[in-house]
């Protein structure tokens, strides 16, 4: 098992960023993992970094069991969107991370091999960014994802976000809209055969995300699109999303 720290200078970001890479060995699975590796982007929730998934997060053994590389950036609370105004276009950044971290590394280069996950406001990411890199990746894992971050900053905010953040980081509803932050729309709209196949995990004590998590899941089910939904007891909470993990990379390696 490597864990790499990888720093780059990014053109995207205009800056240098640092991305940590898991690449799995026989010692964990048992057999010789064949290379080029399949690839698991993760990005992480509002707050939190890679150091800190690896530290309350068991991705190392579900990595080298399933024989899954995983690549997990910095997101810095950037919602894993563009802002060019403020040159943080983190959505423009994640082709550039998969083009980087293939070229410097064993990483398969096929869609089918080439999956985008992540945890709250990283599941959220994963959806926008799954969808809007539909070329790139195959599958998206979102656990307890934020589907509508427009119904949540203003009308349930959770601790630490308001209406006045949602303006402030969306640019308000226009724009909202324009961007395809609207997930659920986006996915309504989109031809099944485009769709890269879904994983939505999330609590049912997870309030206010389970019910827009339950709405796109039965929108998904009802326009039978590709995807699955897992759903359990449990908070918006490390707790949780350990659970989760394994059935994550099972969907995965499938």
């Amino acid at each position: 098992m490597a864990l790499i720290r990888m720093e780059w200078k990014s053109e995207t970001l205009m800056r240098g960023v640092t991305t940590t890479i898991i690449l799995p060995d026989a010692m964990i699975s048992g057999k010789e993992t064949e290379l080029p590796y399949r690839t698991l982007y993760f990005l992480p929730g509002y707050s939190a970094s890679a150091s800190e998934l690896l530290t309350c997060l068991s991705f190392r053994r579900n990595a080298g069991e399933k024989e899954i590389a995983v690549v997990i950036p910095d997101g810095e609370n950037s919602f894993y969107i563009d802002c060019p105004e403020r040159n943080t276009c983190f959505s423009s950044f994640i082709p550039e991370l998969v083009q980087q971290t293939r070229k410097l590394l064993p990483l398969s280069e096929r869609r089918e091999d080439t999956y985008l996950g992540g945890i709250s406001m990283g599941g959220f990411g994963a959806l926008y960014n799954g969808l809007r890199y539909r070329s790139v990746f195959s599958k998206i894992a979102a656990m307890s994802p934020v589907v509508d971050w427009r119904r949540v900053m203003k009308e349930e905010p959770m601790p630490g976000f308001s209406k006045e953040m949602f303006e402030a980081v969306f640019g308000g509803e226009e724009r909202f809209c324009a961007i395809g932050a609207d997930v659920k729309k986006e996915y309504a709209a989109v031809e099944w055969n485009e769709m890269p196949e879904v994983l939505l995990c999330c609590g049912r004590q997870d309030m206010p995300i389970f019910k827009d998590v339950d709405a796109l899941h039965r929108m998904l089910d009802e326009k039978k699109r590709p995807h699955r939904f897992l759903s359990d007891e449990g908070e918006h909470s490390n707790e949780f999303w350990e659970r989760m993990l394994e059935p994550v990379f099972c969907f995965l390696s499938q």
